[in-house]
């Protein structure tokens, strides 16, 4: 084997192994959960929770895989 592709080799395994100790367990997304939490850090903060972002969360309820932002 070539030194490039002794590299290319050892540089694959690299990766490999960096992706696996990168996985991380995410929580799962609820928009509701998220809105309520929003707004209740809102009044505590004595802020007025962003309205477009409330609306938002309340349209999207069903889509509880990402935020679009």
């Amino acid at each position: 084997m070539t030194d490039e592709r002794q590299n290319q080799s050892e540089h694959i395994e690299s990766n490999q192994q960096l992706e696996e100790d990168l996985e991380i367990e995410y929580a799962e997304l609820v928009k509701a959960e998220l809105l309520t939490q929003y707004r209740d850090m809102c009044q505590q903060a004595n802020i007025e929770a962003h309205e477009a972002f409330c609306a938002y969360l309340e349209e999207t309820y069903d889509e509880n895989d990402s935020i679009d932002i």
